[in-house]
């Protein structure tokens, strides 16, 4: 896999972590990883490229998130992996429901801010190699970041326990701007938007919420006004 494009488009925040490349994802092959995504871990596991606008997990916060999507997400049970997340704390996993021509999973992206899981035409490796490169915006909503840098006055790298939420999440009338936006806690944020969902929807807490399944154009996804 050619990362060098992607690198040179989006910089690394810095190198991997110590302990980055561990192991332990439950299910995982003997690598502890699944096959598709032990070489972007491998490559990227604990970096976060271009101030956190996108982030690829260790092999340890693999099994976290990946943990916190399917509770949140119960209708795709074992068939998502989480491997990395965006800046604005959505998570891109594989579904093992949905290959390619060569049998491959393919990436679904899941939004806690909106409670919709996009399905996005590629593999692990085409996400890193074409998609986030050639369509940015849809894939990673660039332009909105740039935006919220921009308006915010907040030039400080994302954490990678952080992310930039919704203040009022879009599925409860939120709007879809910069103004509604603000650094927070990442595993803060999945747990109370999940929360507004719930009581959004007049459900007793812990009761599963279905998510939307859109199929994602190849562009033009996020059409936003400050």
């Amino acid at each position: 896999m050619d990362l060098d494009p992607l690198l040179s488009v989006f910089p690394p925040d810095g190198p991997p972590p110590t302990g980055a490349t561990d192991t332990g994802l439950s299910g995982a092959t003997d690598t502890g990883l699944p096959g598709d995504i032990a070489p972007i871990v491998s490559a990227l596991g604990g970096v976060s490229l271009a101030g956190g606008l996108y982030r690829v997990f260790t092999a340890s916060e693999i099994a976290e998130w990946t943990g916190t999507a399917r509770r949140a997400f119960p209708q795709f049970g074992e068939r998502v992996t989480v491997f990395a997340a965006d800046w604005l704390g959505r998570l891109f996993a594989t579904d093992a429901a949905r290959r390619d021509s060569r049998g491959l999973p393919m990436v679904l992206l899941l939004e806690p801010g909106t409670d919709e899981a996009l399905e996005l035409p590629v593999t692990v490796e085409g996400l890193h190699t074409t998609e986030l490169l050639e369509a940015s915006d849809a894939a990673l909503a660039a332009s909105f970041y740039d935006d919220w840098r921009s308006d915010s006055g907040d030039a400080q790298p994302l954490t990678r326990g952080e992310c930039v939420g919704y203040q009022v999440p879009l599925f409860l009338g939120g709007t879809d701007t910069t103004r509604n936006l603000q650094r927070t806690d990442m595993s803060v944020y999945w747990a109370l938007a999940a929360q507004l969902r719930e009581q959004s929807l007049g459900l007793s807490q812990g009761t599963p919420v279905a998510a939307v399944i859109m199929q994602t154009p190849k562009r033009g996804l996020f059409r936003r006004q400050r």
